[in-house]
């Protein structure tokens, strides 16, 4: 299984960027995701929605690239 998210900056100190989580299940892709997401939020108090605007570009689902 493959999660593709393309994470958009909202801070301008921060640039655009994608990631690819791959696992065995939906779910394991998740965790990954809740995990990177939660490392990048560390240092602000909201945690990651004051840095980036999350998309999905790839859930296994669609096929947007």
């Amino acid at each position: 299984m493959l999660l593709k998210i393309k994470y958009i900056s909202i801070d301008p100190f921060y640039s655009d960027m994608e990631q690819s989580f791959i696992g065995l299940d939906i779910d394991s892709c998740e965790r990954q995701r809740f995990e990177f997401e939660s490392y990048l939020g560390r240092e602000h108090s909201n945690g990651i929605s004051s840095i980036y605007k999350t998309e999905i570009l790839y859930d296994g689902t669609n096929t947007k690239f």
